[in-house]
């Protein structure tokens, strides 16, 4: 699965072959998020409006900021034009071709907010209280199994980096590295 961050270029209402109602969505893509590398896409993306899958759309185009109360003004008008947006992607066959299909459409920032999320006072205290000492424990013992650094009084003393103005001086001309 890919995600991407793009813009809402075009919008129109769509019948499946099925005679399933949509809301389409034609999204350009900026940015992979996955790797933070410029992507240059279009990508076409349903809004089913199913029985069992309107109520979600309706949900996805409150969160891209459609505000209208009918579906006429997302038919090939400008409602949700430039409306920034997130995409999640995946790798499908149809009729034998592997392609790029949208799987998920989500407002803009929605992928950061799907990373780690903390847990509360309660819980984190609860952890920290049962592992902290596991931690520290295991550190001690790391600490004390370390191999002694080697003793820096041993072998010849260390050379003096070159000075600004230090220059080689043969003895004598047979010296000369050329």
């Amino acid at each position: 699965m890919a995600n991407y961050s793009g813009t809402i270029i075009a919008t129109g209402l769509a019948q499946s072959k099925q005679g399933t109602p949509s809301v389409k969505l034609q999204i350009k893509t900026a940015v992979d998020l996955d790797t933070g590398a410029p992507a240059d896409h279009v990508f076409y993306a349903d809004l089913w409006l199913s029985e069992k899958a309107a109520e979600r759309s309706m949900a996805t185009l409150r969160e891209l900021g459609y505000q209208a109360d009918t579906l006429d003004a997302l038919n090939g008008r400008n409602e949700l034009v430039d409306a920034p947006c997130e995409i999640s992607t995946e790798w499908e066959t149809y009729e034998g071709k592997e392609t790029e299909k949208v799987r998920f459409v989500n407002r803009a920032g929605s992928y950061a907010e799907r990373g780690i999320k903390p847990l509360g006072k309660a819980e984190t205290s609860a952890i920290c209280n049962r592992y902290d000492a596991l931690l520290r424990a295991t550190a001690k013992r790391k600490a004390q199994s370390a191999p002694a650094a080697p003793s820096r009084s041993s072998g010849p003393a260390p050379v003096p980096p070159p000075q600004a103005g230090d220059y080689y001086q043969p003895s004598n001309s047979d010296d000369l590295p050329f």
